[in-house]
């Protein structure tokens, strides 16, 4: 029989094209899904790099407070240091100083005379004070002895050397002195240039910092539009597919249903070329004008004879031995059809000719 093995291959080229719209669907969800657990992801990267710059930020801070409480405790070291060398300095002074009295009392002690007191008025004392005599029975004033002379020469030339040494000591004082303050420029000069480099040091390691971050970032947003334009990509490639598949479905339905009606076409024409035919179809090979439909007729399938006329909405009526009525399901426009692949018995038709029913759009959803 005509035409079943196309509708066959027809209904297998639309099952797997369905196949192939829902295997395109779920891909397309698959995708979908895809990006959404991106964005996800994205969105907690781009959490974890803010907690980590505010840790960062954190124990910058933290490193700031304790470099500021490390220079301060360095600078009272140092402060201590010096106040350390200061004291040393004043203990060794007083130690010469003590040693120097020390040696004078020695000296005086093996020259055989005592050191004379402030409060003496002359050397009158100091004989009778070592004579043991009464300085009051005694009212003349004797010439100085040779002993007491001796002992204030000697005096006197130890009480020169002990100044010149004191001089001499304090210079080298005030030399230790203006050499323990250039010191300490010197290690405040290294100090504040060891803090400059540190801050220098601390800008650039900051700057490295920031910048491999930025780098990071950057990174991670090139490494998500380029996820993202692949996946917009597939998303529109599938679109596209399915564009072109609905097209040719459409397609193929239209070139069917142009083939059904140029089909119906050229059957009529090879019937109404039949001895004795004088149907022909009114509003031509394509299809009928707008509004038109067969009328509802009882007719019988014996004889051309019985059913004679047929009536047609909107036009004149003819007479056809091949006009049937219209099936239940078609709307508004119904193809001339006979029972499937029998046949009319009519006198003015041989056996072999046969009326098939031409494949329509509609039939093929039932």
């Amino acid at each position: 029989m005509v035409g079943k093995g196309s509708d066959a291959d027809w209904w297998e080229t639309m099952k797997s094209h369905k196949a192939e719209l829902e295997r395109l669907k779920s891909e397309r969800d698959k995708f979908k899904a895809e990006r959404d657990k991106l964005q996800k992801d994205s969105a907690e990267q781009r959490a974890y790099f803010d907690g980590l710059n505010n840790r960062l930020s954190t124990l910058e801070d933290n490193n700031k407070s304790l470099t500021k409480k490390d220079i301060e405790q360095r600078k009272r070291i140092d402060e201590q240091a010096i106040e350390i060398k200061e004291l040393r300095a004043e203990n060794s002074r007083l130690t010469e100083q003590n040693e120097s009295r020390t040696r004078k009392m020695q000296q005086i002690l093996e020259g055989g005379a005592l050191p004379p007191s402030p409060k003496s008025t002359g050397s009158r004392v100091s004989e009778d004070s070592m004579s043991g005599a009464n300085p009051a029975a005694n009212t003349t004033t004797p010439k100085p002895s040779t002993t007491s002379t001796a002992v204030h020469r000697s005096k006197s030339k130890s009480r020169k050397k002990d100044d010149d040494r004191e001089r001499v000591k304090e210079r080298e004082r005030e030399r230790e002195r203006e050499s323990r303050e250039r010191d300490s420029r010197e290690r405040e000069d290294r100090r504040r240039e060891k803090e400059r480099e540190r801050e220098r040091a601390d800008r650039a390691e900051r700057a490295d910092r920031e910048r491999r971050a930025d780098e990071q970032r950057e990174l991670v947003a090139a490494k998500e539009e380029r996820k993202k334009k692949k996946l917009m990509d597939k998303i529109r490639a599938e679109q596209e597919q399915e564009n072109r598949l609905r097209g040719r479905f459409e397609a193929r339905t239209s070139d069917d249903d142009q083939n059904s009606n140029g089909s119906s076409d050229r059957r009529n024409k090879r019937h109404s070329n039949q001895p004795g035919s004088t149907y022909v179809e009114p509003w031509g090979p394509v299809s009928p004008p707008v509004g038109h439909q067969y009328d509802e007729v009882a007719y019988s399938a014996q004889t051309p004879a019985q059913y004679g006329t047929v009536a047609h909405s909107g036009h004149a009526s003819h007479t056809s031995p091949l006009y049937a009525p219209p099936s239940a399901g078609y709307g508004a426009y119904a193809p001339p059809m006979t029972t499937a692949g029998a046949g009319i018995a009519s006198p003015q038709y041989s056996a072999a000719t046969e009326y098939v029913e031409p494949r329509y759009r509609e039939s093929r959803r039932r």
